[in-house]
């Protein structure tokens, strides 16, 4: 995220970092040079905290309107006030019990 950032002042999420790296992998390792696209599919404005900490940039209480700031780049609309948005999804699963925890969702 944060050499993207620096070189092309183009800000991105973890998600598409991960691809944007295997992609640069893929070409240094193969040589491959045939055109390749990156498609990113969200926002970094989802990722607040992830961005300011790639960016090597304070925390802060509202890290979606940091990021902002400190990058100049807009957010989103439906992602404005995301600090005070109501936290819907609380659970996490072990790998060891996703099956499981599938199984139960969908058998409600």
């Amino acid at each position: 995220m944060a050499e993207l950032w620096r070189s092309e002042q183009y800000l991105i999420d973890p998600h598409t970092a991960v691809a944007v790296a295997v992609a640069r992998d893929y070409r240094r390792e193969t040589g491959d040079d045939t055109p390749m696209l990156v498609v990113s599919t969200a926002s970094p404005f989802k990722f607040g905290e992830a961005v300011l900490d790639a960016l090597e940039l304070p925390a802060a209480e509202d890290p979606v309107e940091a990021a902002a700031r400190a990058t100049g780049c807009a957010v989103p609309k439906p992602l404005r006030g995301l600090a005070d948005k109501q936290i819907r999804f609380t659970d996490t699963v072990e790998k060891s019990a996703m099956e499981q925890a599938v199984r139960r969702l969908l058998s409600m």
